[in-house]
């Protein structure tokens, strides 16, 4: 299963702990104070070429 899950996200693996967490620290500091409405998707890709899993 996780072969399958691998190979069908873009960068070739799941996402480690620390890039999620490299996320929620940009967008709770000041250098997101600009953003505003919108959804960060963090899924190395899966989402924009999603072969069905």
């Amino acid at each position: 299963m996780l072969r399958r899950l691998n190979g069908a996200i873009p960068l070739g693996r799941i996402g480690q702990a620390a890039e999620i967490a490299d996320v929620v620290v940009f967008l709770a500091s000041a250098k997101a104070g600009y953003l505003n409405a919108t959804t960060v998707t963090v899924d190395g890709g899966l989402s924009q070429s999603s072969v069905g899993l």
